[in-house]
C-alpha cells in the first residue's frame, strides 16, 4: 500500500467489511496479511487518506493507491458576510470547530473553550465565581476611550461578536448549539465590518441541517464536580504565638480581655496533648480563672467556607429534514453550584432554540431563527475580606457566647468568611435574550446569490439585592450592625436592538481566473433604559420592598440609543489557485459623531501565494500546504459615550431656593472616528499529509486620533472633554504549531 508518490503507508487500517474483528495494520514497508472469505469486501483507511473499498473475489495480492484527503484545503471558512475555502483566505482568519473544542469537557460557555485555541486571542478571566463572564482581547487592542463602570477611562477593545452575524453575547448561547467560531484578527478580514472592528471580530455560527437528512434525536448529560485549589495555608498558632513575641509587641494580646500571649503558648502545649482537659466553651474558647479568654482549637479558615461544587449540563436536539424542508430544535440547561457553601454562589442557565428553512422555490429559500436564554446567577451580598489573609488559624468560628462577650448580653455571630457568607442575603443577577434572526435568500441568475438578514434582540437585565441587617462581634468583644443603614436596592435594564442586512454575492470564472464580487448595506439600532432604586431602613427586615422604607427612597433613570448605518463591498480574484488577492471596503456613518463627521470610510487589500502548487514544489512531497500572506487594512471605532459632541446639562444644588443647572462634560463639534491602520504577513503550513501544521504571522497596529478625554482647567465647570489626542501603536508575533502526534483509524492525539 502506497500514496500517490509511490511511499509506503505504514499503520493503515485494513478491515473485512462488516466483520470489525478480523483486520490488520500495514507494516513498515505498506505490506499487510488478512485471511478473508472469497466473497468479502476490503475497508482501508487511513488518516488524511479517502477510504477504499476492494471487492476481493479470487485474487490474492493487491496493489493498493490510497489518494489524499483534501477536506482539509477545501474547508469552508466563515467570513465576514460570505465564505471561502480555508486554502484561499489571505487574510489572519483562525477558526475553532466547536464539537472540536468542546470534546467531552464539561464546559458551560463557548468562551471556555476558546482559551489557549486561537493564537493572538487573549480570553481573560473576570473571576471564578459561576456564571462570571470571560473577556476577550485580539492582539492587545486597546482604547483611551473606553469609559469604565468607576468613571475612569481606557480599557481593551472588546471584539465585535457576531452570532449568525448580528452583534450578541457569546455567554447566553448553548455551546452545543455553536458549530463554529471564527476569529478575525487583522484589519484586512475584520475591515469589512468597518466601525466596530477596531477589537476584531469573533464570528459565531450556530449549527443547521445542510440538505436532506434522516430525523435524529440527541440528548446528552455531564456531571462534574470541582474544589478550590491552591489555597492560602496559614502557620501553625504556635509559630503565630512565637513570631508576635519576636516582633517585640506586648505580652498583651489585643483580643477582648487582654490574654497574656506567653500563658497563651503554654494552654495550647496543654490543650494539644490533651484537649479534654480543658473546659472550653464555642468554638475551642478556654476562659481561665482570671476570666480571659484564650482561643484554642485552630482550624483552617479558608476550607471551613469551602465546599465541592457541583456542575451538571443537559442537553437535547432534534433535527432533520427533506431537501426542501429542514429543522433543528434544541434545548439546554446547565447549572453550576460553586465552591462556596450553601446555594448562594449559584449559576444556572436555560436555551431553547429552533431553526427551521425551506426552499420555497428553486430560487427562493426562506430561513427563520428562533431563540431564547434564560440565566440567573446568585452570589453572598456584602462581604468583606473573605478571601485576606487577616485573620489567624485560632479565629472561632460560629457564636461568640455571651459568657465569654461580657461587652453584650447575647450570642452573636462572629465575623468569619463562614459567617459572613451563612448571614448574607444573595445578590440576584438575571438575564433574558429572546431573538428572531429572518434570512431571505434569492438565487435568481446562474453564480448570483443575495441575502435579506433582519434580526430583534432584546435584552432584560434584572438585578435585586437587599443587604438585611444583623448584630455581629468579634474576638474584640462588643456588637455591631452589619449594616447601619439597611436597603434594597433594584435595577433594571433593557434593550432593544435591530439590525438590517442586505448584501448579494455574484461568482464568475474566465477560464482560470476566479472572481467574486460581494456588496451590501448594514443598518442596526439600539435603544436602552435603565431605573435604578433604592429604598433605605426597612420597616419590616423578612419582607422588603421598595415600599417600605422608612429612610431615604431614591431613583435614577437613564436613556441612551444610537444607530449605525453602512455600505461595504469585497471583491476576491483567484488565479489557478496558486495567486489570490481581496479588496474590501467599507463605509460607515455613526450618531456618535457630529454633522460633518459622521462618516468613515475603511478599505483594505490582501494578498496571498500558495507557494506549495508551484512547479518548482512538485518534488517536496512532505509539503501539503505552504502559503504567505500580506495584508494592510483600516478599521474605526466609537468607543466613546453618545453625542459628545454636544453640551448637556446636569441638575444642580440649589441656590436661594432655586432649582440650577450646571454644564456635564464639554462638548466637543471636531471629533471624529478614531482610525486604526494595520499590516500584517503570515505564513501558512502543513507537511507530512497534515500531521504538521501551523501559521506564523507578524503584525504593526498604528492608531491615529485615538479617543481619549482631554485635561481642561477647573475654571470651566468641567474636568475634561473628548477629543482625538492620542496617537497609540502596538505590535506582534503570533506562532501556532499543530500535530497529530498519534493518528490511527482508531483515535486520534492532536496537539497544538
Amino acid at each position: 500500500m502506497t500514496n500517490t508518490a509511490g511511499e509506503p503507508i505504514i499503520g493503515a487500517t485494513v478491515l473485512e467489511k462488516g466483520n470489525t474483528t478480523n483486520g490488520t495494520i500495514t507494516d513498515i514497508d505498506g505490506n499487510f496479511t488478512i485471511n478473508l472469505p472469497a466473497n468479502a469486501t476490503l475497508s482501508i483507511s487511513y488518516i488524511g487518506y479517502i477510504t477504499q473499498e476492494i471487492q476481493v473475489g479470487y485474487q490474492t495480492s493487491f496493489k493498493v493507491v490510497l489518494k489524499d484527503d483534501t477536506k482539509t484545503l477545501d474547508e469552508i471558512i466563515v467570513v465576514g458576510y460570505g465564505s471561502q475555502k480555508k486554502a484561499n483566505l489571505t487574510g489572519a482568519v483562525s477558526s475553532v470547530k466547536m464539537d472540536e473544542a468542546l470534546g467531552d469537557r464539561p464546559l458551560l460557555n463557548a468562551a471556555d473553550a476558546l482559551q489557549g485555541a486561537v493564537p493572538g486571542l487573549f480570553v481573560s478571566n473576570g473571576g471564578n465565581a459561576p456564571g462570571t463572564s470571560k473577556s476577550f482581547q485580539i492582539r492587545g487592542a486597546y482604547s483611551l476611550g473606553v469609559k469604565n463602570s468607576d468613571g475612569t477611562y481606557g480599557n481593551t477593545i472588546k471584539p465585535l461578536v457576531l452570532i449568525d452575524n448580528v452583534e450578541g453575547d457569546i455567554d447566553m448561547i448553548n455551546p452545543e448549539d455553536i458549530e463554529s467560531i471564527n476569529v478575525l484578527k487583522d484589519a484586512a478580514s475584520a475591515a469589512i465590518y468597518g466601525a466596530r472592528a477596531a477589537g476584531g471580530v469573533i464570528l459565531v455560527t450556530t449549527k443547521r441541517p445542510k440538505g436532506a437528512s434522516r430525523f435524529e434525536l440527541n440528548y446528552n448529560n455531564n456531571f462534574a464536580f470541582g474544589k478550590a485549589v491552591n489555597l492560602p495555608k496559614q502557620a501553625p498558632l504556635m509559630d503565630y504565638l512565637q513570631a508576635y513575641l519576636d516582633c517585640g509587641y506586648s505580652d498583651a494580646y489585643w483580643s477582648l480581655g487582654s490574654p497574656s500571649v506567653s500563658k497563651w503558648m503554654e494552654y495550647l502545649t496543654a490543650y494539644q496533648k490533651d484537649p479534654s482537659s480543658f473546659n472550653t466553651v464555642g468554638d475551642g474558647i478556654y476562659v481561665d480563672e482570671s476570666g480571659v479568654p484564650y482561643y484554642l482549637n485552630e482550624k483552617d479558615l479558608y476550607k471551613n467556607f469551602m465546599e465541592t461544587s457541583f456542575q451538571m449540563t443537559h442537553n437535547i436536539s432534534a433535527s432533520g429534514g427533506t431537501d426542501k424542508l429542514r429543522y433543528r430544535i434544541s434545548g439546554g440547561y446547565n447549572s453550576n453550584d460553586g465552591v462556596l457553601i450553601s446555594d448562594r454562589d449559584k449559576f444556572e442557565r436555560m436555551n431553547v432554540n429552533s431553526f427551521i428553512s425551506a426552499d420555497v422555490t428553486k430560487w427562493f429559500t426562506q430561513e427563520i431563527t428562533m431563540s431564547y436564554a434564560h440565566s440567573l446567577q446568585t452570589s453572598p451580598g456584602g462581604m468583606g475580606g473573605v478571601y485576606n489573609t487577616r485573620l489567624v488559624s485560632y479565629y472561632p468560628e460560629g457564636e461568640l457566647p455571651a459568657s465569654v462577650n461580657t461587652l453584650a448580653d447575647e450570642d452573636l455571630p462572629l465575623f468569619t468568611p463562614r459567617n459572613q457568607i451563612l448571614y448574607s442575603n444573595p445578590v440576584n443577577n438575571k438575564n433574558d435574550n429572546p431573538r428572531i434572526f429572518l434570512k431571505s435568500i434569492l438565487k435568481p441568475l446562474k453564480g448570483l446569490e443575495a441575502v435579506f438578514e433582519y434580526t430583534f434582540d432584546k435584552n432584560i437585565y434584572d438585578y435585586h439585592w437587599y443587604t438585611g441587617q444583623y448584630d455581629y462581634t468579634t474576638i474584640q468583644g462588643g456588637s455591631s450592625k452589619s449594616f447601619v443603614d439597611d436597603y434594597l436596592r433594584k435595577y433594571k435594564q433593557h434593550t432593544n436592538y435591530n439590525s438590517i442586512n442586505v448584501y448579494a454575492t455574484y461568482n464568475k470564472d474566465f477560464g482560470n481566473h476566479h472572481f467574486k464580487v460581494m456588496a451590501g448595506f448594514n443598518q442596526e439600532s439600539s435603544y436602552q433604559e435603565t431605573l435604578d432604586t433604592y429604598s433605605y431602613n426597612q420597616a419590616v427586615l423578612d419582607v422588603p420592598a421598595m415600599s417600605s422604607g422608612t429612610g431615604t427612597i431614591k431613583a435614577t433613570d437613564s436613556y441612551s440609543e444610537y444607530a449605525i448605518r453602512g455600505g461595504f463591498f469585497r471583491v476576491n480574484y483567484n488565479y489557478l489557485d496558486k495567486y489570490l488577492a481581496e479588496i474590501n471596503f467599507r463605509s460607515d456613518a455613526s450618531s456618535k459623531f457630529g454633522p460633518g463627521n459622521q462618516r468613515g470610510y475603511f478599505p483594505s487589500i490582501s494578498l496571498g501565494w500558495r507557494m506549495s502548487s508551484e512547479n518548482f514544489m512538485a518534488d517536496a512531497e512532505k509539503v501539503d500546504d505552504l502559503k504567505l500572506r500580506f495584508s494592510w487594512g483600516q478599521t474605526g471605532s466609537t468607543n466613546i459615550d453618545d453625542f459628545v459632541y454636544r453640551q448637556f446639562y446636569e441638575k444642580g444644588n440649589p441656590y436661594i431656593g432655586q432649582s440650577t443647572l450646571t454644564p456635564g462634560l464639554l462638548p466637543n463639534p471636531d471629533i471624529k472616528w478614531e482610525r486604526t491602520s494595520e499590516f500584517n504577513g503570515g505564513l501558512d503550513y502543513a507537511f507530512f499529509n497534515h500531521r504538521l501544521f501551523g501559521s506564523i504571522d507578524g503584525y504593526y497596529r498604528y492608531t491615529k486620533g485615538a479617543l481619549a478625554p482631554s485635561p481642561y482647567p477647573l475654571e470651566s465647570g468641567s474636568t475634561s472633554y473628548t477629543s482625538n489626542l492620542i496617537d497609540l501603536s502596538n505590535k506582534g508575533v503570533e506562532i501556532e504549531i499543530g500535530g497529530d502526534i498519534i493518528r490511527t483509524a482508531d483515535w486520534t492525539w492532536t496537539s497544538k
